[in-house]
């Protein structure tokens, strides 16, 4: 089982997200899902909930404000029309959530982004190198040679 530290205060934080937003999907993503943390990581939740206000920082606060402890959870939320948009520009931060990502509530709407990112990169080439995203068909048209990465 994946080590994340402050468990039960990860858990706690999303049942509260779960409770007031009633999101489509909560996921783990960064570091801690992929068991690389270290001191002074923070704790990333992604949340894809409808009815978010509309100002980013207004939605940063509430986020806030749905913390009681002292884990460092650093959350972002945006609609499911906003994450479906970051996934088709290629958005970094909705990349890393679906590659990286542990659903942590709202698995079959998780699941159905990431069959769409595999397709993506499948249609495109994209591959991660060093934690950036490069999709290599294009590259490939644009140099006028094929890549071997």
């Amino acid at each position: 089982m994946l080590e994340v530290p402050y468990r039960e205060e990860v858990m706690r934080y999303v049942r509260q997200v779960v409770k007031e937003l009633n999101p489509v999907c909560v996921v783990l993503y960064g570091s801690v899902a992929k068991g690389i943390f270290g001191v002074g990581s923070d704790i990333e939740i992604l949340v894809v909930a409808e009815g978010l206000p509309e100002s980013f920082l207004e939605r940063l606060g509430v986020l806030y404000e749905l913390s009681d402890g002292e884990a460092p959870i650093e959350a972002v939320a945006y609609t499911p029309e906003e994450f479906s948009a970051m996934l088709e520009r290629r958005h970094p931060t909705a990349l890393h959530a679906l590659e990286d990502g542990i659903p942590l509530h709202g698995q079959e709407y998780f699941m159905e982004m990431k069959r769409r990112l595999q397709e993506t990169k499948r249609e495109t080439g994209l591959v991660r190198v060093e934690g950036c995203w490069i999709p290599v068909k294009l590259l490939e048209k644009t140099l006028g040679r094929r890549l071997s990465l």
